[in-house]
């Protein structure tokens, strides 16, 4: 289990997180929700070790992590998917999924032909520069960058945003079959219909604070304070 505990995050002098907890069990989908600027992106950088914690701890499997950096984390098992996809641009689809193979480890369970099993299309343009796919195609390609980590707890910022609705359906199946190969995932997404098909459990932000959690049927139980507070997302 990855586990953010009472976690304070600042930009500078401004505080970005405040008090946040969250937790993700190898196999668990948990969904981060919250309107533009209310710190889920903020909440994934300070998981995968890009953001300082003033205070609280980030633990994996009961171990706290002293001053996470993300080189670590990834080596301790935690993958990340930023929301702007970090694709190398000159480099071919082949380059840019090699570069997560360099760090040799014992323990790698995701391999080269698994990352094309997973995203087909990515096998057809093996040989393609990064700067010439599409949106869909570089996003297979920041989540299969990531699989060849074989992270144990996967981070993802907006996997679907911008993308084509017959392309978001792809992607949904692909977190799914990550899923089924027991590894945990933390979702951020602006459109809720899609972590509603993933998620068990949900947790909302606000302002840098978490302001409501719980299981999948606790939403259609509280829909309005759920909608008044995700109001301006899509939400089924």
């Amino acid at each position: 289990m990855l586990d953010l505990r009472s976690a304070n995050v600042f930009y500078g002098a401004a505080q970005a997180l405040h008090d946040v907890s969250l937790s993700v069990a190898r196999g668990e989908v948990v969904a981060l929700a919250g309107r533009n600027g209310a710190g889920k992106s903020t909440t994934l950088k300070a998981m995968a070790g890009l953001l300082p914690l003033r205070t609280g701890a980030l633990s994996l499997d009961g171990t706290v992590i002293a001053a996470p950096k993300p080189e670590a984390m990834s080596r301790y098992g935690v993958g990340y998917v930023p929301e702007d996809r970090q694709i190398f641009p000159t480099l071919t689809v082949n380059e840019n999924l090699a570069i997560a193979t360099i760090v040799r480890r014992p323990d790698r369970k995701w391999v080269l032909d698994d990352i094309y099993d997973l995203f087909p299309r990515l096998a057809e343009r093996r040989r393609a520069a990064g700067q010439a796919l599409s949106g869909g195609e570089k996003q297979m390609l920041a989540i299969g960058r990531a699989m060849l980590c074989s992270p144990q707890i996967l981070l993802l910022d907006e996997p679907t945003e911008g993308l084509a609705p017959i392309v978001v359906q792809g992607v949904v199946e692909a977190i799914g079959k990550i899923v089924s190969q027991g590894v945990g995932v933390v979702i951020v997404e602006q459109n809720f219909r899609v972590p509603e098909q993933l998620a068990k459990r949900f947790v909302v932000l606000d302002s840098g604070r978490v302001v409501w959690s719980g299981e999948k049927s606790d939403l259609s139980r509280n829909a309005s304070t759920v909608s008044s507070l995700l109001s301006g997302m899509a939400t089924s």
